[in-house]
C-alpha cells in the first residue's frame, strides 16, 4: 500500500494484477521456472495479452484511515474474545462450577466476587507465609 501510494505520488500509473492472474501466467511455460527476471517477463507478457486493464484508482485519505480503523477494531476485537475465553477457562479451572452460579460469568457482581475472592486469597498467602 505504501509502495502504491508513493508511485502514485510520483505520477505513475499503477496497475494491481491479481495473483492467481500472475501464476496463470507463468504456468504457461513448459518449465517450472521462478526467477525474479521471469516473473517479470511472465507480467509484462500478461499486461500486453489483456487490453481492459484499470489503472488502481487513488484512494482518498478517509477511506485509507476508515479501513485502517476497521482493520485495529477486528484485531482488539479478537485480543478481547481471546481474553474472555482465557478468563473462563482459568475459572473454570479454579472454581468449578462457577457458571452454574452466575449465568453471565462477566457481570459486575461476578466480577467483583472474583476480584474479592482474589485479594483475600493474597492476603491470605501472604499471612501464612511469613
Amino acid at each position: 500500500r505504501v509502495l502504491v501510494q508513493y508511485l502514485q505520488r510520483e505520477a505513475f500509473e499503477v496497475i494491481l494484477v491479481n495473483p492467481l492472474q500472475a501464476q496463470r501466467a507463468r504456468r504457461t511455460g513448459l518449465r517450472k521456472v521462478k526467477t525474479d527476471e521471469s516473473d517479470a517477463w511472465h507480467l509484462g507478457d500478461l499486461y500486453y495479452q489483456e487490453e481492459d486493464w484499470l489503472a488502481h484508482p487513488i484512494q482518498k485519505q478517509a477511506f485509507t484511515d476508515l479501513q485502517f480503523l476497521t482493520r485495529q477494531h477486528e484485531f482488539v476485537t479478537s485480543l478481547y474474545v481471546q481474553a474472555r475465553l482465557n478468563m473462563r477457562a482459568l475459572i473454570d479451572q479454579v472454581i468449578p462450577g462457577y457458571e452454574q452460579v452466575f449465568t453471565d460469568m462477566f457481570s459486575k457482581t461476578s466480577l467483583n466476587l472474583i476480584s474479592i475472592s482474589k485479594i483475600s486469597f493474597l492476603q491470605n498467602c501472604l499471612l501464612t507465609k511469613y
